[in-house]
């Protein structure tokens, strides 16, 4: 790849910038031209070199891929930061963390586990993202935070999912205080550039990386039967006062629940969420084939990570997993090619086609992090020689794998193509999310989430909503970001 030149950054979220790249991947195809950038947003695609005219600082990125900011709707945590470790500081790792690794914007994702500690991160997550980052989009039953982006999606037609498909390496840098947030010693944020939500310097993508999108609850109305990783004991029935507390405490920032709707009650809870505008998803369920269509039409639109946490597709009883594939579903595919074979994945994106598919990560805290037992929280997971997080009797335990990881499965196991796998990290889940009219695809007017990856799967640089995150001149260093406090002796 041609040196980058990225002396500047802070002044090129200033002023606009222009990404110049031989494969630049658009909704389609793979472009050799530009990218410009002002405000924020993507404001000219085009072939061949920058006009001169265009102004700004140019970058050029010579052979490195430049690709949509992946969008991870299931991520319980990375590197040693989980979504119940509740402190900011561990809610900014996490997020630079997935800036490190090409992630944009993310539903940070609660498993279930004992009432009141699902309670307490409900209400941590509603503050983070109400006030760190100044909103993220209408909640449910109320509006938009101070300091809402104008013109963000809300949760109002979030992930509805019956319309059509979606469209078309490496913290510690930048000074001991950048994960404190913007302004922090060390940041250059904290001297220069423009204050407040407004400017790039203020922007809290500085200091906590990607954007999350809201909050996903996976639990506590799952089947018991279906418990993967999470313990059986603490999945309740259905309870709509139970659900409204979660609700409540998380400031109208959840957007996502997952449930088994086969479970009494379980029905009513999907159309009250449908009301409010969050998306509701089926998994660790033994639904029937005839539960499943009964959940569809009560507004589940979602199959959480298809295969896992479900019964196998059974010829006289297709089960969840058969309605799924059947129906306009959206599913999601842990695509790390452990949970799911290379081939069952092939078989479902020529099935469902691409823009039903989204790609997750369904991390846990222990990935990136070396063979050896860690405390989860909601379990200890042992990380194996082979790179997998497993309970003591040998279940999966949850994903070590990043967005990185998928796409990189993607196109070289299952053979997907570049364009359609940038869809399936970027374009659709933002569009489940019910940000597709602002994020998801190198195209004007959308967000300027993007990141460029050289021949040897690295990310060199990554920009969250036009500033520029990660980039070879201010890195972000995994091994600095990592925390190593989860390790059990």
């Amino acid at each position: 790849m041609a040196s980058m030149d990225m002396t500047h950054p802070l002044r090129e979220a200033a002023e606009g910038f222009t990404l110049r790249s031989r494969r630049i991947v658009v909704p389609g195809g793979i472009l050799d031209g530009y990218v410009r950038v002002a405000g924020g947003r993507i404001v000219e695609v085009g072939a061949g070199e920058p006009p001169a005219a265009a102004g700004g600082m140019v970058t050029r990125l010579g052979d490195a891929w430049l690709l949509p900011g992946m969008i991870d709707l299931h991520i319980h945590g990375l590197g040693g930061w989980d979504t119940y470790d509740l402190r900011p500081e561990a809610a900014r790792h996490l997020g630079l963390l997935l800036a490190a690794t090409g992630t944009t914007a993310y539903w940070p994702t609660l498993a279930t586990a004992e009432w009141d500690a699902m309670e307490a991160a409900c209400a941590f997550w509603g503050g983070f993202i109400r006030e760190e980052w100044a909103g993220g989009g209408e909640g449910p039953g109320g509006g938009g935070a101070p300091g809402e982006p104008s013109g963000w999606a809300g949760t109002g037609h979030a992930g509805d999912g019956r319309g059509a498909g979606a469209g078309g390496s490496t913290g510690g840098g930048g000074g001991a205080g950048r994960p404190g947030g913007a302004g922090g010693a060390g940041d250059p944020a904290g001297s220069t550039g423009a204050a407040g939500p407004g400017g790039p310097a203020g922007h809290p993508a500085w200091g906590a990386g990607a954007r999350p999108l809201g909050l996903h609850l996976e639990g506590p109305f799952l089947n018991p039967r279906k418990p993967g990783a999470m313990r059986p004991e603490w999945m309740v029935p259905p309870d709509a006062g139970r659900l409204q507390l979660l609700l409540d405490r998380a400031r109208g920032t959840v957007r996502r629940v997952t449930l088994a709707p086969e479970l009494p009650g379980a029905l009513d809870l999907v159309r009250h969420l449908r009301r409010l505008g969050v998306v509701v998803a089926a998994g660790h369920s033994e639904a029937s084939y005839g539960e499943a269509v009964a959940a569809f039409h009560a507004g589940v639109t979602l199959g959480n990570h298809i295969f896992n946490a479900m019964p196998p597709l059974h010829h006289r009883e297709p089960g969840l997993l058969g309605a799924v594939m059947d129906l306009p579903f959206d599913g999601e595919l842990i695509a790390d090619g452990v949970h799911v074979h290379p081939a069952a994945m092939r078989l479902l994106w020529r099935l469902k086609g691409t823009g039903r598919l989204a790609v997750i990560s369904d991390a846990v805290a222990a990935a990136l992090l070396p063979p050896g037992r860690y405390d989860l929280r909601a379990f200890v997971a042992e990380v194996r020689p082979d790179g997998t997080s497993r309970l003591a009797d040998g279940t999966l335990a949850g994903s070590t794998a990043t967005m990185l990881t998928c796409l990189r499965v993607l196109v070289e196991q299952v053979g997907v193509p570049w364009p359609e796998a940038a869809r399936m990290t970027a374009a659709v889940p933002a569009r489940i999310a019910g940000v597709g009219e602002r994020k998801g695809a190198i195209v004007p007017g959308l967000d300027a989430d993007l990141f460029a990856l050289d021949e040897q799967w690295r990310v060199v640089a990554t920009w969250v909503e036009g500033v520029p995150v990660h980039t070879p001149e201010r890195p972000l260093v995994v091994a600095d970001l990592i925390n190593r406090a989860l390790a059990v002796q």
